[in-house]
């Protein structure tokens, strides 16, 4: 697996796991989305 695979599975994970944070927490994932923009 190439460093490229690696950093698609981690974008994978990390979209993953903001989405649910977003789903469960709400506003919290908003403003974690936001910061991880910058």
């Amino acid at each position: 697996m190439t460093r490229a695979g690696w950093m698609i599975a981690a974008v994978t994970i990390t979209a993953i796991t903001v989405i649910a944070r977003h789903i469960s927490v709400g506003d919290a994932g908003v403003t974690y989305m936001d910061r991880n923009e910058r």
